[in-house]
């Protein structure tokens, strides 16, 4: 008796647990009823209480139907457990009534949905149109354009018979190259401190770096601060201590997110224009 009992506590938690694990699935559709070629939607959805997980099935092919799209998997925590739901497009060419077939979920899947699938009725109030026989279309007109396009290049050749082109060469106005000095002067005097610290220093070192392009052919617009610090060393230029550092701030305000103060943007554009002043002297001096 008491084997009896035992085994009837064991189907019964059997029972409980394989009913507990069973995922609440389900199938529907917006219409059962669709003509060739219109679209249909179907709705998927599953219920997920605990920690359960099962592969999400992937409706690919479906007999008299095409999928058309599908939709993400969308996802929702409600009271019964996680919420899953997906929409998938289908439209069918075939006539007849067809079964959608069950979708399957781990160990659980859906319900058959039935679908007829027909023609578009023909109103019969309508009047019958029979098929028209072609229509005679009339040939075009011919047209004589090629008679004006030989008027036409007959008129060029007599124009370029009494009037022929110029042999003689224009010359060229050579516009003579804008002194870099001069240049570097004008942009640093549109500068103000009050600008946006890295519009404002972005604008200062290009100006500086073209200078010394234009002025002493060295390239540094690739450089990096350090690699600059060692070229100019070689022009040998005095306050090139503060030149550094100014070039040192630049890096900050671009790449730090430095804040200067106002006089120290003052300060750096003072020293970048004396320190082109000084280049430009030495350059004349030679």
């Amino acid at each position: 008796m008491k084997k009896l009992i035992l085994l009837i506590i064991h189907l019964t938690i059997f029972v409980a647990v394989a009913v507990s694990q069973t995922t609440p699935v389900s199938a529907t559709v917006d219409k059962q009823k669709i003509l060739i070629g219109e679209q249909v939607q179907v709705y998927l959805k599953a219920v997920l209480p605990g920690n359960i997980k099962f592969p999400w099935p992937v409706v690919d092919t479906l007999p008299h139907f095409e999928v058309l799209t599908r939709s993400k998997i969308d996802t929702q925590q409600t009271s019964m457990g996680l919420l899953l739901q997906q929409t998938i497009t289908l439209t069918s060419w075939d006539s007849g009534r067809w079964m959608i077939p069950p979708v399957v979920f781990g160990h659980s899947k859906t319900k058959a949905i039935p679908m007829s699938v027909e023609y578009s009725p023909m109103e019969a109030n309508q009047p019958y149109h029979d098929i028209k026989d072609i229509i005679d279309v009339p040939s075009p007109i011919e047209s004589n354009w090629y008679w004006y396009l030989l008027g036409v290049a007959v008129l060029i050749a007599l124009f370029m018979l009494f009037f022929p082109p110029s042999n003689e060469k224009k010359e060229k106005v050579v516009k003579p190259a804008e002194d870099p000095f001069k240049v570097s002067m004008e942009l640093i005097g549109k500068l103000r401190s009050s600008d946006e610290p890295k519009i404002l220093y972005t604008s200062l070192i290009d100006i500086f770096r073209n200078y010394l392009l234009q002025k002493k052919d060295i390239h540094s617009f690739s450089k990096t601060t350090d690699d600059l610090a060692r070229q100019l060393g070689e022009l040998r230029l005095n306050g090139s201590d503060q030149l550094i550092q100014v070039l040192q701030r630049s890096d900050m305000v671009k790449f730090a997110r430095y804040q200067p103060m106002l006089t120290e943007n003052e300060q750096a554009i003072e020293v970048i224009k004396k320190n082109i002043i000084s280049i430009e002297n030495s350059s004349n001096a030679v």
